[in-house]
């Protein structure tokens, strides 16, 4: 069958000539088997995956995957190939005959397989993809696919074939399968095989000191500008307030693809809107884009209303540090990480033990009635007294700063929460422990990914959340 005559199809001139230029080889990938009624080499399941890889680095990964095989048989063959991307059409035209070559191997497809230039549209759906890729999701970059459907599963075929995973001699097919194809589950669909087109488009993370120049930043495969059309528009009330042209962007090219930025000079951003970056590719009706809301974009209002966090931005070494000293086993680390995270949360605070560790009892002249490693206050909630510790609290120390609030709310007739920051990870002590808030590293790590993401008021309201869930408990 030549390619001639599906020329005017969707896969063949519209997929192909849009995508191919992002890719330098094809990963192909088979599990082919046969019997003594059935002499002929069946592909019981084929993955191919176009990539930017070179041809040597598929074929290494092949190497290293044939090795983790455990299951020999003559009858039953792992397969690969890497192809360097001239030769797609003519992939493409042996799958569309129900066939495959791969390595000098030649199989069958199941007979039923449609016709795959009969297709009319790419999926992009996540959850079979996370059935066909190790990583739907690498590097952040789509995945689209057209599926090879079958009747059976790839298992069940391989019963009819006389390997049967419920077998003792065949109890790792299953993992040596999907460790061979990268995949994570073959057993639960009617599919022959599936064929994965990347497209190389994604937002990037802008680092904290980026964040007050750019709203945003995404990349795209050069080779796909010209197949796409880029729209970057702000949006209140459903109205757009502001539009900015694609050729105005900054934008720069490192390798095969090209970078923009979106600046707050480029476009109205006001509050409550939000900002919508579309890049549609018409001839393939699959519109790539993401929007971002009014909290995540920086503006002057916002750094005059949360100036420490923006300040803090601007130390990019205390930035870089602020995680690993929130989750440090040395506990003066973890204090002062701690009370970076309080100050840019609002909270007014005095540290205690840094210097000398006496200076963190409370003491009445005669005995110590308590200790704190620091005291916290934002005006909104009650006054914070807070010990940090690096491994699950134990019953001694929230004892320990239950009764240091106590004490405290008894000298001043002032209404104090004892809380425990613990930089691991404790559900059940949070769960058994009502009177004393626990912020464990689940915690943490959520206050720290909103506020690093210019959440400043989402990261408040989780704060306070875990405050007034523990106060109205008692």
């Amino acid at each position: 069958m030549n390619i001639d005559h599906h020329r005017g199809t969707f896969l063949a001139s519209k997929v192909i000539p849009t995508l191919r230029g992002q890719y330098n080889s094809i990963d192909i990938r088979g599990i082919c088997a046969r019997n003594q009624q059935n002499p002929e080499w069946h592909c019981v399941f084929l993955k191919v995956y176009f990539t930017k890889d070179s041809k040597d680095a598929i074929e290494s990964i092949h190497k290293q995957k044939s090795k983790l095989i455990s299951v020999k048989e003559d009858n039953l063959k792992f397969v690969s190939e890497g192809a360097d991307i001239t030769q797609a059409t003519r992939l493409l035209e042996q799958v569309n005959d129900m066939k495959v070559q791969i390595d000098g191997l030649s199989a069958e497809l199941h007979p039923l397989s449609q016709n795959l230039f009969e297709s009319k549209k790419l999926d992009r759906n996540e959850h079979v993809l996370e059935l066909y890729m190790a990583e739907p999701k690498l590097n952040g970059y789509t995945n689209a696919f057209i599926s090879i459907d079958s009747t059976e599963t790839p298992f069940e075929t391989l019963a009819r074939y006389g390997f049967n995973t419920k077998d003792h001699a065949y109890r790792n097919l299953h993992v040596d399968i999907n460790t061979f194809l990268d995949t994570n589950n073959l057993g639960v669909t009617n599919s022959n095989g599936i064929i994965i087109f990347p497209i190389y488009w994604k937002k990037l993370k802008l680092d904290s000191s980026e964040q007050l120049e750019h709203i945003t930043r995404f990349e795209i495969d050069s080779s796909l500008l010209t197949h796409c059309n880029l729209a970057i528009y702000s949006l209140k009330d459903g109205t757009a307030i502001g539009r900015i042209d694609s050729s105005k962007l900054q934008k720069y090219q490192t390798n095969d693809m090209t970078i923009f930025s979106v600046s707050l000079k480029d476009i109205n951003v006001q509050q409550y809107s939000t900002l919508r970056i579309e890049a549609d590719l018409p001839e393939l009706e699959i519109n790539l884009g993401y929007k971002l809301s009014y909290d995540e974009i920086v503006s002057k209002d916002k750094i005059q209303s949360n100036p420490l966090s923006f300040v803090f931005k601007l130390l990019s070494t205390a930035n870089s540090n602020l995680e690993l000293y929130v989750n440090s086993d040395y506990e003066k680390r973890q204090v002062v990480g701690t009370t970076w995270l309080l100050s840019m949360l609002g909270f007014i605070h005095m540290n205690f033990g840094i210097i000398n560790s006496d200076d963190e009892r409370l003491y009445d002249g005669r005995t110590t009635k308590g200790a704190t490693d620091t005291i916290a206050f934002d005006g909104k909630s009650s006054i914070l007294a807070i010990d940090a510790t690096n491994s699950p609290p134990k019953e001694e120390k929230i004892d320990k700063i239950r009764n240091s609030a106590a004490y405290i709310n008894e000298k001043l007739s002032l209404h104090v929460t004892p809380m425990i920051v613990c930089n691991k990870r404790c559900p059940e002590t949070k769960d058994a422990v009502s009177d004393v808030v626990i912020i464990d590293k689940d915690d943490t790590d959520k206050l720290i990914e909103l506020l690093s993401s210019n959440k400043t008021d989402g990261a408040k309201q989780l704060f306070h959340s875990r405050i007034h869930h523990s106060i109205s408990e008692r």
